[in-house]
């Protein structure tokens, strides 16, 4: 299996991926997910190594990283930085993505983001860039972004377990209540979502979710996306300070 980035392959006819070795084997599609922009590759070949990987790179700002890519066909190429964020880059709803100042160029995508040692720490993903007039992007130097190790790794065994990636959502948006204080507030609520439907109003404050303390947006947002479509979530939100306790049946990620 390989991982790639899913608008590497996406409309594409044949699939051909060059080994290490010099080798070329035509590469069937696995599944892919748009969310996280992550493809999931199958090749007949044997004797591939796989990269080194621990269970939690845990990635710290100020790391060293070198991002491995072919940009614009060159061949294997590595550029150096460090990790600039990990977290809290308000980039994408479902997920952080891991950014650093290694340069990543048309062709990096797709490609390895390593530690030091060579342990995968991402999946590089784009360069940030920026619209300086209604018809002109620029790439903005010494700002790339990598999908984390964990979130691609758990994409992948799910890809290959069952074709896709399933998410639970109940249609709601928030923003963290503070620094100091537990608890997300409700800024939005889509109309006939599982959140409406199941009591859920603006600036409602969401004190816990199954019990969980909502200390943290993305940890919520998590447990939210991990839950099994179907199953009933139980909301503990204070409303102009009442406590009240709200169900609401998961719907899935579409």
């Amino acid at each position: 299996y390989i991982l790639t980035c899913y608008h590497v392959i996406a409309n594409a006819k044949l699939i051909i991926v060059g080994l290490q070795d010099g080798r070329f084997e035509e590469a069937q599609i696995v599944g892919y997910d748009q969310i996280t922009d992550l493809a999931v590759l199958s090749v007949s070949a044997e004797n591939l190594h796989p990269i080194p990987q621990v269970e939690d790179p845990k990635t710290l700002v100020g790391d060293v990283v070198l991002a491995l890519g072919n940009p614009y066909n060159l061949g294997q190429t590595v550029t150096k930085g460090i990790v600039s964020r990990i977290s809290n880059n308000e980039l994408n709803q479902y997920f952080d993505y891991v950014q650093t100042d290694a340069a990543l160029n048309e062709g990096n995508s797709g490609g390895a983001l390593v530690d030091s040692e060579g342990y995968l720490v991402g999946i590089n993903n784009a360069s940030f860039k920026t619209r300086v007039s209604r018809s002109r992007v620029e790439s903005v130097d010494g700002v790339s972004f990598a999908v984390p190790y964990k979130l691609a790794n758990k994409v992948l065994n799910e890809i290959i377990a069952t074709g896709k990636v399933t998410r639970g959502a109940l249609g709601f948006i928030g923003q963290q209540a503070g620094p100091t204080n537990i608890g997300i507030i409700v800024t939005a609520v889509g109309q006939g979502s599982p959140a409406e439907l199941g009591g859920l109003e603006v600036k409602d404050i969401v004190l816990s979710v199954n019990g969980n303390p909502a200390s943290s947006i993305r940890d919520t947002l998590d447990y939210i996306a991990d839950t099994e479509p179907g199953k009933t979530i139980i909301f503990e939100v204070n409303r102009d300070g009442t406590i009240l306790k709200l169900n609401m049946i998961v719907a899935e990620l579409q």
